[in-house]
């Protein structure tokens, strides 16, 4: 059961960055600029929360393989 909630949960994360990536890309995000940190933040946040899911979500399926 707790498996199964980290698992939505590292999925959900996911969704939200690949969302905002294509927000990104598309132009449709506010303040989006490279001329101030913030736009440089919107940019890099949702591609590092789609890199970052991915190996998390492995990692857990290890951990859950190994002690279950």
């Amino acid at each position: 059961m707790e498996f199964t909630v980290i698992v939505c949960t590292v999925l959900i994360i996911h969704a939200i960055g690949v969302i905002q990536l294509v927000m990104v890309k598309e132009g449709k995000r506010e303040g989006y600029s490279f001329s101030d940190s913030f736009g440089v933040l919107s940019f890099l946040l949702p591609i590092l929360t789609v890199v970052f899911s991915i190996p998390s979500l492995i990692l857990i399926f290890i951990i859950y393989w190994f002690t279950g």
